[in-house]
């Protein structure tokens, strides 16, 4: 079946895309998303007992894997405690995608509990953040995120979610993501190269933090 609304709708995107986890706590304004994951059932949740160590969860295995995971909170403060996490995300180039409750749009200018303007905290920490304003928006501005945490420099991306949007029944299309060839080097290059270092008395391999799906054991076999 198609998604029904803008939850739905993500939830869809995101298993598309390969996403097999979301780490977090479940708030009233994310309650939407979470019966979409439940719906799906292609996506993990992994609930955690604060939003600190979902968000180091999710950094990790973006690390680790290469592949993006969501960390997940409500409002507020629940929001605020994702920023340590994802600033280290942002310094590490790990790639993760924050997707944070709102109240809803139409009255979030009616009392001031818990109101915090999570997109201009977190976009100084982020490659790319925004609120997500509408359902026919959603899956463009998800889109960006997605292409944003892993392409390049990878890092952090962030999606503000508010109540209303998240149920939201008039959508926009969903556009898959398209990233640009990596460079690849030669066969000649790569064996004048492998020359070179065959042929050193002290060769010196130097490895960045951009190699990290690759693991461990295939750069120790390189090394070797």
């Amino acid at each position: 079946m198609p998604p029904s609304n803008t939850s739905e709708q993500i939830v869809e995107a995101l298993a598309a895309e390969g996403v097999e986890y979301v780490f977090g706590i479940p708030g009233d304004e994310n309650l939407h998303f979470m019966e979409a994951l439940r719906k799906d059932g292609r996506i993990k949740f992994v609930l955690f007992r604060h939003e600190q160590a979902a968000g180091f969860a999710a950094a990790a295995y973006g690390r680790l894997t290469g592949k993006l995971a969501v960390a997940m909170s409500t409002l507020g403060a629940g929001a605020m405690n994702l920023t340590t996490p994802v600033a280290h995300a942002y310094l590490a180039a790990m790639p993760m995608l924050v997707i944070t409750g709102q109240k809803a749009v139409r009255d979030n200018r009616m009392g001031q509990y818990q109101l915090v303007d999570v997109v201009d905290v977190m976009r100084p920490i982020t490659k790319f953040a925004a609120k997500i304003p509408s359902g026919q928006m959603a899956g463009s501005l998800l889109r960006q995120a997605m292409m944003a945490a892993l392409g390049g420099r990878q890092g952090p991306a962030h999606l503000e979610l508010p109540d209303d949007v998240a149920r939201e029944t008039e959508l926009g299309p969903l556009v898959p993501c398209r990233f640009g060839d990596i460079p690849v080097a030669t066969q000649d290059s790569i064996e004048a190269a492998a020359k070179l270092i065959q042929n050193a008395s002290r060769p010196l391999i130097m490895v960045g933090g951009g190699t990290a799906p690759t693991g461990p054991p295939s750069r120790r076999r390189y090394g070797n």
